[in-house]
């Protein structure tokens, strides 16, 4: 993850997009994009490739949008960003929280340095934080729903799946999963079931 320099130099050209008047406004979102954005860094492959493709995407969002409407647009891309970043830690914590109780399980690819560390911090950090991401992705979905009805039925399955997963972390329960967490139980060769999910 970038530090608090790297942020105002990978910000600046965004920045720059925005009148002067809602520049300070856009700097704190700029900011909390990148970071949520960039946060497997280090880990990349090619981190100087990952920033340009971030800083790329969320540039051409703000130049697709009227000057007038890109404060919004920003938020909007924030607020994906923050339903990401739920949805890659809940995978991660919830396959920490099976490898807890399970120890002996294989967790081939699945055992990420997000899984590892939450692995670490133990059965209740875990069911505390999960419980928190699910108060934070519930109020994503609510608002998505109003701000952006189309991009809410777009994002319903990943929604859906995020949810179970931050439930089974919360829980410990692993009796039925949907998703990149029923995956990973395939993957273990535990015994649950596979939940049908239709969105209308």
């Amino acid at each position: 993850m970038p530090d608090t320099h790297d942020l105002a130099a990978l910000a600046a050209p965004l920045l720059a997009l925005f009148p002067a008047s809602t520049q300070a406004d856009a700097r704190p979102l700029i900011h909390e994009f990148l970071r949520l954005e960039l946060q497997g860094e280090a880990s990349h492959a090619k981190p100087a490739r990952l920033r340009d493709i971030v800083v790329g995407d969320l540039r051409d969002a703000l130049l697709g949008a009227p000057e007038s409407e890109r404060l919004q647009t920003l938020r909007a891309e924030r607020d994906h960003a923050q339903q990401q970043h739920i949805a890659r830690e809940a995978v991660a914590m919830s396959v920490a929280r099976y490898l807890i109780a399970h120890p002996s399980a294989d967790p081939g690819g699945w055992l990420s340095e997000r899984a590892q560390f939450w692995q670490a911090q133990g059965e209740g950090a875990i069911a505390l934080e999960a419980t928190e991401l699910l108060n934070q992705l519930e109020t994503y979905a609510a608002h998505l729903q109003v701000l952006d009805p189309e991009r809410a039925e777009g994002s319903k399955g990943n929604l859906h799946a995020a949810r179970m997963a931050l439930q089974s972390a919360r829980s410990g329960s692993f009796q039925s999963a949907w998703g990149p967490l029923a995956d990973f139980l395939r993957a273990v060769g535990a015994d649950f079931q596979v939940l049908e999910v239709r969105f209308s």
